[in-house]
């Protein structure tokens, strides 16, 4: 085989890294798109807040406000998001009765024998899942759809631009992360950075779910909504946790 010539071997080399970076710039170049939809989608959420809209005092509007900001979504990219397989199999939708059971449990039973963390509330008016509302468990499952779609407009994004998947996981950790930081500012060192390290870490766990297990949309879905399930357990049991 005959070995190609010094310059020709450098013109390959230079290529591959023209090609290497051309393709990080599309990819940031997705992730930036990405960042303006996250941001647009609860932007507009945040001016219904400011209207007194929100999970506990309009369930039902938030609940159509995601489903409606889901649905946008998928129709915008319905060329690029991945055929998800048949939702048919018990396992997955079995995983998601048993999150909303457990919250239900949650939510009726706590509020019995433990008060509300009046302190970490006070602080912290926009987390309404410290009060272990039945009108929020009813809301949050549609934002907890939004927000998956998003997740998976993401790694579907990456995908497309050939990232493997570890790669995918790291890039998706840092988004993730970035997109949560601004609660750092806004609710304080502990209660934002919990959640911005929480993103981090679903930055790992959701990608895998979706790219490697099947129907791994609803399980990441079920993942998501114990989250705040068992955040705002902790809260209720542990009123100064999260206090900065």
């Amino acid at each position: 085989m005959t070995r190609p010539r010094p310059h020709n071997y450098i013109l390959i080399v230079l290529f591959k890294k023209w090609a290497d970076y051309l393709i990080m710039g599309k990819v940031l170049k997705d992730i930036g798109v990405w960042m303006l939809l996250w941001c647009s989608g609860w932007g507009i959420y945040h001016l219904l807040l400011a209207r007194d809209i929100n999970y506990i005092t309009a369930p039902l509007t938030s609940a159509l406000y995601f489903s409606v900001a889901s649905v946008a979504v998928l129709l915008l990219y319905k060329e690029l998001l991945p055929a998800m397989h048949p939702f048919v199999r018990p396992l997955p939708w079995l995983a998601a009765v048993l999150s909303v059971a457990a919250g239900l449990l949650i939510y009726l039973l706590l509020p019995l024998f433990f008060a509300p963390p009046e302190g970490l509330m006070l602080l912290n008016p926009d987390m309404f899942f410290l009060d272990l509302n039945l009108r929020y468990l009813f809301a949050k499952p549609f934002e907890i759809v939004f927000q998956q779609v998003l997740i998976l407009l993401l790694v579907a994004l990456l995908v497309k631009r050939g990232v493997p998947l570890l790669a995918t996981c790291l890039l998706c950790c840092l988004t993730f992360g970035a997109a949560h930081l601004y609660l750092v500012v806004r609710n304080g060192l502990l209660m934002g950075g919990y959640f911005a390290a929480s993103a981090i870490v679903a930055g790992f766990v959701f990608p895998y779910l979706m790219l490697r297990v099947r129907n791994g949309l609803i399980y990441a879905s079920s993942i998501h909504l114990l989250f705040y399930i068992f955040t705002g357990a902790l809260c209720r049991l542990c009123p100064t946790a999260l206090i900065s």
